[in-house]
């Protein structure tokens, strides 16, 4: 799933949907490469549970709609992505 997620334009929804603060959103903008960035986000992801915390799961999954990435909507949706 790394080397398949489109992470700018995510990034910004996420923050846009105060999903991460200023300073989550500047530490994953100010990695290398898009790989670094996809490992970054999808670290923090791991951090966020989902169903103890559904409305943030919530907004994270209608930003990756909003950015046109519903192949891992899918994917989470079915518990998968947890490795």
């Amino acid at each position: 799933m790394i080397e398949n997620i489109r992470s700018n334009r995510l990034i910004d929804l996420l923050h846009e949907e105060n999903c991460i603060t200023d300073e989550e959103r500047d530490y994953l903008l100010d990695q290398p490469n898009n790989f670094y960035k996809n490992d970054a986000l999808l670290h923090w992801m791991r951090t966020i549970a989902f169903e103890q915390d559904r409305p943030i799961g919530l907004k994270v999954l209608e930003c990756f709609r909003q950015s046109e990435q519903n192949f891992v909507v899918e994917l989470l949706s079915k518990g998968g992505g947890n490795s």
